[in-house]
């Protein structure tokens, strides 16, 4: 069996996505991580992407790759790569949730930056940021299942 790895990478839009873009290029990318076995979240806020991808070692460095050369966004970084040993988003073919400005207040300890990230270089930071995040949705997750429905299966 294929080792496990997790990517973390940031980039900046090439131009502003309308709704309906974000909303094509999260169809693609859950059609595309489900085939490929892949999990993970995007974020898109102000004009920059979040993304972690977790799953097989070499399809995550093939994935990066063609991520990477895609020319809807520049300044591509590799936050963090790392082996795991389990998925943070086991049961998702790509997260995404759209958050207001006037909705950012409201989430408790929610990061409004990963300044720290880009500018640590430590792995263990931008683990940490991509940990919170997957606390974050696990517990938004749960405050909005429908009372007696249970959690899907990791």
């Amino acid at each position: 069996m294929p080792s496990a790895s997790s990517v973390a990478y940031s980039s900046r839009a090439a131009k502003d996505f309308s709704d309906d873009e974000l909303a094509e290029l999260l169809d693609v990318s859950r059609r595309n991580n489900a085939r490929l076995g892949l999990t993970g979240v995007l974020l898109y806020r102000d004009g920059r992407f979040l993304q972690y991808l977790e799953g097989p070692e070499p399809v995550v460095s093939e994935r990066i790759d063609i991520i990477a050369a895609d020319p809807r966004h520049d300044d591509f970084q590799i936050r963090f790569r790392q082996p795991i040993s389990a998925r943070l988003f086991p049961s998702w073919s790509m997260g995404f949730e759209r958050v207001a400005p006037d909705e950012v207040e409201e989430i408790p300890g929610l990061r409004k930056s990963f300044v720290d990230v880009s500018k640590s270089g430590d792995d263990r930071s931008a683990h940490g940021a991509m940990s919170d995040v997957a606390r974050w949705f696990a517990i938004r997750e749960e405050r909005t299942r429908p009372s007696g429905t249970p959690a899907p299966e990791a």
